[in-house]
């Protein structure tokens, strides 16, 4: 949470606007609402979206078709495909410097030593139905999260979630959005320290279901209440405010090796 006197508290009102959306879909606690209240906006107030030039025509009812296919491996970061937003988040901020190509071969999502802010790697389109995976590595920092994840962006955003807990107890949360509303959520203990070495981390989103596989072993399914509208890819890692832990005296990364998209067949989508 931003601190009394923090310059960040008081000039950014029109972006932290734009982000409560993100906020309120983690964990609508009474520490949000008095966040909220502290930066200058009631909680009530109109939502904005965090990716406004997102918006689809996808929201105006049409079907959700299937996603287009890529695969990057980051040996460059491609400026048309992909962006590094800026914005508030949970106790800090995702900063567009954070977000660093390595060595090209990877990206790397930065925590900035002794404070609460993070990175952020996000699409600049939406995609439909397909199979999103990420070649990950996380880090050990308590407190902060590490995310894979599909997000529709705007004040009933649908969301598809991975997201990783930096503590070193190998847990690992599911989680579905539908029009702004948590519909499912699980947490799970991996069999392996995803801080010591690249996984792969994917969302299996069709129709009739969604699932969520990790080195293509099925860790969760559901078929009820699922997203309806195109959504873009993101990664992050950012400091919850439902989680708590020292601010980290390192960059601490999370590394994004590749990311690959894998549209569904074209009988297994619905017709416009």
């Amino acid at each position: 949470m931003l601190a009394a006197g923090d310059p960040r508290a008081g000039t950014s009102s029109i972006t932290f606007m734009a982000s409560r959306t993100h906020l309120l879909r983690r964990r609508a606690t009474p520490a949000l609402v008095a966040l909220f209240a502290f930066a200058g906006c009631a909680a009530d107030a109109p939502l904005r979206p965090m990716f406004p030039e997102s918006e689809n025509a996808l929201a105006a009812g049409r079907a959700v078709t299937a996603a287009t296919a890529f695969a990057d491996d980051f040996r460059t970061l491609d400026p048309t495909r992909w962006e590094r937003p800026e914005h508030p988040l949970g106790r800090g901020w995702v900063r567009a410097a954070n977000t660093r190509h390595f060595g090209g071969e990877a990206m790397q999502l930065l925590l900035t030593p002794g404070t609460w802010d993070g990175a952020e790697l996000a699409t600049r389109r939406s995609y439909g139905y397909g199979r999103f995976e990420a070649r990950l590595r996380t880090t050990l920092a308590p407190g902060s999260v590490s995310a894979f994840f599909l997000y529709q962006g705007g004040e009933t955003s649908d969301e598809l979630d991975i997201e990783l807990f930096n503590d070193g107890s190998r847990r690992v949360m599911f989680t579905v959005w539908r029009a702004g509303v948590e519909t499912h959520t699980t947490t799970r203990t991996l069999p392996f320290d995803p801080s010591a070495g690249l996984h792969r981390y994917a969302i299996d989103w069709e129709p009739a279901r969604v699932r969520f596989l990790v080195d293509d072993v099925l860790y969760q399914e559901w078929s009820t209440d699922l997203p309806r509208h195109a959504m873009r890819i993101l990664a992050n890692h950012w400091w919850p405010i439902w989680l708590s832990g020292p601010a980290p005296v390192d960059g601490a990364p999370l590394v994004v090796d590749r990311i690959v998209v894998t549209p569904l067949t074209a009988d297994r989508v619905p017709t416009p």
